[in-house]
């Protein structure tokens, strides 16, 4: 039963739609039964052709008749047609209207254009003084392409002036000039706000690219400060001292009274006079940052501040008070959450670390450093953390690990096009050369990393390189050379007060002067070495200097002072952890070869 209703149903629907429209309503049910009931009787040809047969019979019409579809076709067709009919009438139609509307306007404008020149013609008869033809020239090309604007207020204000109502016209022109000129900075605006975002999203992989989408989003909008403060670190990364301290000496004349930009500004310029070598400058521009920040409760400004006077501290070799000045950056860069901060920070305690020879402590801050620096993309944070761990594979004598270290970080500061970070790292690896016997692949090292120090104005970069270039005049046996080098290092490092460098300088004078035969000024210089690196706490100077003393006191004939000073060079290298490294072993060697004794 259930499946007669369904078919019942179905052949319902599809005998409905196939009634004809003059077929009475109350027809419909008897005519579906009767359907019914006559079909039944040719089942075997199927119910539903043989009622298709009888409703073709009352004039009903099947959509899968071939008569149907034809005539269904060729309406269709009609239809389209008087479409296309209608659309050309309503094109034929809007070309007219346009037509003349446009010989209304050009009627309006010939007619507002001559009564401007009647206008100007009226003003020069009346004793106003003749135009001269730039103006009058000007005029005339601005009346005619403010007509062809098509602008309704525009227009009007032509057609006032023309009828010599020259202060609504010029009322009227103002306030159309101030709404466009509105839109157009506010365009100005979102083109160079897209500019400043694609600086910021090129700077950590392309400095170039970054560089010239802020110089792009200046000349649109030459006050934006952040895009001049953030084209200032670019110009700083390249080694443009010059470029980027005038970038943030406009940052600070822009400032008006913007306490925020003020300190931004001056720590910046505090990191410009730093690079130079100019600490007590540098120390005054950090302190006054760091006090505005603090003013304004700018804990981000204060730890950035804090980072740059422990740069200065260390630089001065006052290890203390730069490990104090980092470990309060580290503080607040932690409160705020920010890991680029703590990683900075992390890594300049290392620096520290590394310096008083504590390399297990050192490394684990680089690592450290590195694994934030990774986390957030910061491909200069990453290379300078990559040198320094090369600094202290190299330390514990292991060369190939330094050396892939250093040529890393090279590789990231290339990408980056920072010479700073290029020239550090070409100087580590022709130290590394150097310890290697590879005398002239150590020379082009530091005489490209001199070059780079140079371009920059870096002080400390140039004593540097200039102290690795002494060394390795005095292994060819250039005395005269040698002395020279070092000379001119231990004044750059006087200057800068980097007692760090002036130790390393007086120990390599003091070398020289021995080979000379000079005992007594080669004891002098290792001690004022050594007393340098004993304020510093820095053990591997200490030990360099205090193997040195060891050799003089032995070509002396004093072997009780000779045994003594070697031991306690192999104590502080075991102290740090590098009791195998290549000094340790000259120092030991040295020690194996003096007959046992008292020291």
């Amino acid at each position: 039963m259930e499946l007669w209703l369904t078919t019942a149903a179905e052949y319902w629907a599809r005998y409905e739609a196939a009634l004809p429209e003059w077929l009475p309503a109350w027809a419909a049910p008897c005519g579906f039964v009767a359907l019914i009931a006559f079909s039944s009787l040719h089942a075997t040809a199927g119910i539903w052709e043989t009622a298709k047969r009888i409703l073709r019979f009352l004039g009903c019409r099947f959509k899968d008749d071939p008569a149907t579809r034809r005539d269904l076709e060729a309406e269709a067709k009609k239809q389209e047609e008087a479409s296309d009919q209608r659309a050309a009438a309503q094109e034929k139609a809007a070309a007219e209207r346009a037509a003349r509307d446009k010989a209304d306007a050009d009627r309006r404008h010939s007619e507002t254009q001559a009564k401007l020149d009647a206008l100007l013609a009226a003003r020069e008869g009346q004793g106003g003084a003749p135009l001269d033809p730039s103006t009058r020239e000007a005029f005339e090309k601005a009346a005619a392409d403010t007509l062809k604007t098509g602008d309704a207020r525009a227009e009007k204000a032509l057609e006032d002036l023309a009828r010599g109502d020259v202060d609504a016209a010029i009322k009227a022109l103002s306030q159309l000039a101030g709404d466009r000129a509105a839109a157009a900075r506010e365009q100005t605006a979102k083109a160079a706000a897209e500019y400043s975002r694609l600086g910021a999203l090129t700077a950590p992989f392309d400095t170039h690219a970054a560089k010239a989408a802020y110089e792009e989003a200046l000349a649109l909008a030459p006050g934006d400060l952040s895009a001049r403060n953030a084209l200032g670190h670019l110009l700083l990364r390249l080694g443009d001292l010059a470029a980027a301290e005038n970038a943030y000496k406009a940052v600070l004349a822009g400032a008006n009274g913007d306490q925020s930009w003020v300190a931004a500004a001056l720590g910046n310029l505090g990191i410009i006079a730093g690079t130079r070598g100019d600490l007590a400058g540098a120390e005054d521009y950090q302190k006054r940052a760091f006090a505005l920040n603090e003013q304004l409760g700018s804990r981000e400004g204060m730890a950035n501040a804090l980072t740059n006077l422990g740069n200065i501290a260390r630089t001065r070799g006052d290890l203390a008070g730069a490990e104090d000045y980092y470990k309060r950056a580290f503080a607040l860069h932690e409160q705020l959450g920010r890991k680029e901060g703590m990683a900075i920070a992390l890594g300049n305690l290392g620096t520290i670390a590394f310096t008083r020879g504590d390399l297990a402590g050192a490394e684990d801050y680089q690592k450290r450093a590195f694994a934030l620096h990774e986390q957030l993309g910061s491909k200069e944070g990453m290379a300078a953390d990559l040198g320094n761990l090369g600094n202290i594979a190299r330390t514990r004598g292991d060369l190939a690990g330094a050396e892939d270290y250093q040529k890393r970080a090279f590789a990231l500061e290339e990408q980056l096009g920072r010479k700073e970070g290029m020239a550090i790292n070409l100087g580590n690896l022709g130290v590394i050369a150097e310890t290697r016997g590879d005398l002239a692949g150590a020379e082009d090292y530091q005489k490209r990393a001199f070059a780079l120090h140079e371009q920059l104005g870096r002080k400390q970069g140039m004593a540097a390189a200039l102290g690795n270039l002494g060394n390795i005049a005095r292994t060819r046996g250039d005395l005269a050379g040698a002395e020279d080098y070092l000379k001119r290092a231990f004044t750059l490092n006087e200057q800068l007060g980097s007692k760090e460098g002036m130790a390393a300088a007086l120990g390599n004078l003091g070398l020289i002067a021995r080979t000379r035969g000079d005992l007594a000024g080669a004891e002098d210089y290792q001690k004022r070495a050594f007393a340098l690196n004993e304020q510093l706490g820095r053990k591997e100077g200490m030990a360099a200097s205090l193997t040195n003393l060891g050799l003089i006191a032995e070509t002396r004939g004093d072997l009780a002072l000779a045994r003594k000073n070697y031991r306690r060079a192999i104590a502080l290298f075991e102290e740090m952890g590098v009791g195998e490294s290549q000094n340790a072993q000259i120092a030991r060697r040295n020690l194996a070869k003096l007959p046992p004794g008292e020291e």
